[in-house]
């Protein structure tokens, strides 16, 4: 964006904002902003992650699946449930 239009937006629309607030509490608002920007910017990059690790976990059993082709075997779904655990999961463990 051109410089002159933000000014210009800010000149009218935003021109009286903060002019009521003493130094300190300008500083505070600006602290209470960046926090809350910073909070956001944490939640969507966990988003990703999770949503990555989702991707990377059915890609496994499918790996897993087109590799074993009898799939009434209940060995072979306990294996499947453990690599998904490890890999959202790898905190956790567990023992099917």
């Amino acid at each position: 964006m051109k410089d002159f239009n933000i000014n210009s937006h800010y000149e009218t629309e935003h021109n009286a904002y903060g002019e009521n607030l003493s130094e300190n509490n300008r500083m505070k608002q600006i602290t209470a902003l960046r926090e809350s920007l910073q909070k956001q910017h944490m939640m969507i990059s966990r988003t990703c992650l999770s949503q990555e690790l989702a991707i990377h976990a059915s890609l496994v059993v499918a790996y897993k699946l087109a590799k074993h082709k009898p799939f009434s075997d209940g060995e072979f779904a306990k294996e499947c449930m453990d690599a998904i655990l490890k890999i959202i999961c790898p905190e956790v463990e567990m023992r099917l």
